[in-house]
């Protein structure tokens, strides 16, 4: 329905026509530091908190799925429904409702640290690390062939717009998106990234980190992008900087 989630250190945000409305209830509110969503396009809202949980979200309700070791950074749900859960140290893990399976170094991650996860049209697992970006296609991890790229580079975001574009968000605060087969940079790398989103207006929401640089001091807060044109846009009653993912539905 287009309602924007924000996730921040103060719990799940939704952003609609009434503006911001805080989600909670009791589990919520002892786990409310959020760091990770996944919309699953049928009312569903996956999140993940500082502490590991990885929660549920529909109907005005959440729902407890389980605890996974290390803190979550990243969540995605595939076309197959498999939810997918990065932790800050701990690998990679696919959730089927079933069962969780776990991928580390030892399977071709470049690192346990997955920091982001995006899927593109062609079934492709993105996945950003403390390394870089690879690619997974159900059986193999390997480095995106797009020419000069950002494999290199500490993976912050990644998010893939209406259009399947894949857009990749660096930790030094580069914006890449794949056009005509190559990178194209959209915006530069001055300020720390910690987020993106792609709506379906075709704008890309990115949430940068307040940075005081010698030439320009920046805040932080939610900016998106459509076109050329860059624009600040107003965060949750949280603050800005407290923002820590973003999904639309």
């Amino acid at each position: 329905d287009g309602t924007l989630w924000v996730a921040t250190t103060e719990g799940l945000f939704a952003y609609g026509s009434e503006g911001y409305q805080r989600l909670t209830d009791d589990f919520a509110e002892r786990s409310r530091s959020v760091r990770a969503l996944a919309d699953d396009g049928a009312g569903r809202v996956w999140l993940a908190t500082m502490d590991g949980q990885v929660l549920g979200y529909a109907a005005g309700a959440f729902h407890r799925v389980r605890e996974v070791g290390g803190a979550v950074q990243a969540l995605c749900r595939d076309r197959g429904g498999r939810l997918w859960v990065g932790t800050y140290g701990d690998g990679l893990y696919s959730y089927d409702a079933r069962r969780f399976r776990r991928f580390t170094p030892a399977q071709g991650l470049p690192a346990a640290r997955v920091l982001c996860l995006a899927e593109t049209a062609d079934g492709t697992l993105w996945v950003g690390t403390q390394r870089g970006l690879v690619g997974y296609d159900g059986r193999t991890f390997a480095a995106p062939a797009y020419g000069a790229d950002v494999s290199g580079p500490a993976i912050a975001a990644l998010t893939v717009d209406r259009g399947g574009r894949l857009w990749v968000g660096t930790y030094a605060g580069g914006v890449y998106g794949v056009v005509d087969g190559r990178w194209r940079q959209v915006l530069d790398g001055q300020r720390p990234l910690r987020c993106l989103a792609a709506d379906r207006a075709g704008r890309l929401w990115v949430r940068l980190t307040a940075w005081w640089g010698p030439d320009h001091p920046y805040p932080g807060g939610l900016v998106y992008c459509q076109g050329d044109q860059a624009r600040v846009f107003p965060g949750p009653p949280a603050g800005p900087n407290q923002v820590s993912a973003l999904a639309v539905d």
